[in-house]
């Protein structure tokens, strides 16, 4: 029992810290700013048709190419300071053994991805929140921007038919957002774990690639190397609902995401308990 009061007092002693990180509040003022450039078409029709559009419309924006790298720059950001030690957290360190601070510090690392995630699909809402249906259906205003040619009247960045003709509305929202918060906990852990060990942040420079992983996906190297690549699995629009193709389906990725997150803070877990982390921490 104990054990469990240090891990959350780990977990709380990292979100007060957070408060009074620069990043953190930087990534706060720019999402809003983001989320409404890339909203206001969308904001545009629906006040010139008078419909009102559906939340379940954010699906297209998670699974879009530039705002997936949007939201991993800002994921990168977030967690640039990582391992996050400094001197109370040296103090802290040596009050409880190194796996109790490890589990702590993850699941603050979890929570922070997941606040992230929810924080990008409230501010994507925000400026059509005067023309929202609280409704998990497509609605007319999706179909009417993926399927004619409004999508370009309005100088639309998304437009993702595949991803309306194959799931409902509320289908498509669940996954996408789970997608994300698997991809975004995959990020943490890798940044947080791999930047204790060495005197350059690794775990950054490795998440880094795991990001650019979508770009050569994508380009050149068929429907096989998406399962070796996380980035491209948690865009549904990447993903075959059909299990006909080559490339996994939105059940086989949310099943291999979670594999890799458990996989990994195993082994960070197992690695951290050899590990002196204050005197690697502070090479």
């Amino acid at each position: 029992m104990r054990s469990i009061r240090r891990i959350f007092a780990v977990t709380a002693l990292q979100w007060q810290k957070n408060m009074h990180r620069t990043q953190f509040w930087i990534v706060i003022i720019l999402v809003p700013l983001l989320a409404y450039r890339y909203m206001s078409p969308v904001m545009r029709f629906t006040r010139a048709t008078g419909v009102n559009a559906t939340p379940a419309g954010i699906a297209f924006y998670l699974s879009d190419y530039g705002l997936s790298m949007i939201l991993c720059l800002g994921l990168l950001l977030l967690f640039s300071q990582a391992p996050f030690m400094d001197e109370q957290m040296t103090y802290v360190l040596l009050r409880c053994d190194n796996l109790q601070w490890y589990l702590g510090s993850i699941l603050y690392c979890i929570m922070l991805s997941s606040f992230y995630i929810t924080y990008w699909c409230l501010c994507l809402l925000l400026p059509i929140i005067g023309n929202l249906e609280w409704s998990m259906e497509w609605g007319k205003i999706w179909n009417s921007l993926c399927q004619t040619t409004a999508f370009y009247d309005y100088k639309m960045t998304v437009k993702m038919p595949y991803v309306l003709l194959s799931y409902s509305g509320a289908q498509a929202l669940g996954i996408s957002i789970a997608l994300k918060l698997l991809y975004s906990a995959i990020i943490a852990c890798i940044v947080f774990t791999w930047n204790i060990p060495w005197r350059i942040p690794f775990g950054s420079l490795s998440a880094i690639l795991l990001m650019l992983e979508d770009y050569f996906a994508m380009n050149g190297h068929g429907y096989a190397f998406y399962w070796y690549s996380p980035s491209t699995m948690s865009r549904l629009s990447m993903l075959d609902n059909t299990d006909t193709f080559l490339q996994p389906c939105a059940r086989e990725a949310l099943l291999l995401l979670t594999a890799v997150f458990i996989i990994l803070v195993l082994i960070g877990g197992a690695a951290i308990t050899r590990t002196d982390v204050n005197k690697r921490t502070q090479l």
